[in-house]
């Protein structure tokens, strides 16, 4: 599993910017995001568990656009490692549009 993030932009009301032209491509292995509060770690890790869209740029997840991307298991598996606590909001999102799509 290899996520690359491609200039990747976030930018609230227009002139704050949280990320800018961001270049990534991750290995497996543990990684580490340091910073100091402010410093829009949480912002990259909710664009990366698609909580949060990215302003311009693109995402892929194994070469896949997760904009476009219809695998939510990988997804899921990927907060889970990543961001504990989301999980339970990325499972809601999954089933609500889930629920959706099928007109539950």
């Amino acid at each position: 599993m290899k996520p690359q993030i491609n200039g990747v932009n976030k930018t609230y009301n227009r002139n704050v910017h949280a990320l800018r032209d961001l270049q990534l491509t991750l290995n497996s292995g543990l990684l580490g995001l340091p910073g100091p509060n402010g410093a829009s770690k949480s912002t990259l890790m909710r664009i990366l568990a698609t909580i949060t869209k990215a302003s311009s740029g693109k995402v892929k997840w194994n070469g896949e656009d997760l904009k476009t991307s219809s695998s939510f298991a990988v997804l899921a598996v990927m907060a889970l490692v990543l961001m504990p606590g989301t999980a339970v909001l990325l499972a809601l999102r999954f089933w609500g549009r889930r629920a959706q799509r099928n007109k539950y």
